[in-house]
């Protein structure tokens, strides 16, 4: 994924924030926003991992990262 489609798919997920939609990506990665919270947070399934962030362009960038350093 580029990192334009990153990004559409994060702020897609915050337009959408009372609605409870979660990406998996890569049969590892799963995003979600978290309205409790007001964050973004990304689970990484092979490392039993999860982080939170809150602006779209920090959570794009670091989803990524993890998939640039993942393939």
């Amino acid at each position: 994924m580029t990192l334009t489609e990153i990004k559409e798919m994060v702020a897609t997920l915050f337009m959408y924030e009372d609605s409870d939609i979660q990406h998996i990506i890569a049969n590892r990665f799963e995003l979600r926003y978290l309205q409790s919270l007001h964050q973004f947070q990304i689970f990484d399934y092979k490392n039993d991992y999860v982080d939170y962030y809150e602006e779209v362009e920090e959570t794009s960038l670091a989803l990524y990262n993890m998939l640039q350093s993942s393939s």
